[in-house]
């Protein structure tokens, strides 16, 4: 007397089959919502861009005097990529105030309407942070502004 104490190979087959078709199903769904989210990804880079060829002469001024004090290593007016994404990830870093997952910085990042680098994934800023001291990663993903090492002297 055999008896099974799990699935047949032929229930099993048929569980794969249907996943499978699913699968298939889900990835047609979603290439045309991956299709209109790049293309309005697109739209919203150029119309940003736009809109800065519209500021006046005083607004440049003031944004890039702004930035400038936020990021001291921006003083040229040609950045590197990896200047640019410093001075940005620190931005962000301060007004969370608290370490945040690469992930979540990604998203912060895209919502503040800054261009990730490269390929657009959070892999893309975490490669530009490494060797600055005011950047830490207390553990593995992880990302937040080091504190001032005279910041006790400070407060007293």
């Amino acid at each position: 007397m055999n008896e099974s104490t799990g699935p047949s190979p032929e229930a099993v087959t048929r569980w794969l089959a249907i996943t499978e078709e699913r699968v298939t199903f889900l990835q047609q769904e979603m290439e045309p919502l991956a299709r209109e989210l790049e293309s309005l990804q697109e739209q919203r880079s150029l119309l940003r861009d736009l809109a800065r060829t519209m500021e006046t002469d005083y607004e440049r001024q003031m944004r890039e005097e702004s930035h400038i004090r936020k990021s001291p290593r921006s003083l040229a007016r040609q950045q590197s990529v990896r200047d640019r994404v410093h001075g940005e990830v620190v931005e962000v870093l301060a007004e969370i105030g608290s370490p945040i997952h690469i992930n979540d910085l990604a998203v912060e990042y895209d919502k503040r309407g800054y261009k990730i680098p490269g390929q657009g994934k959070p892999a893309n800023i975490s490669v530009h942070l490494s060797g600055w001291d005011d950047i830490v990663s207390p553990e593995r993903g992880m990302y937040t502004l080091a504190k001032p090492a005279d910041a006790d002297e400070v407060k007293q």
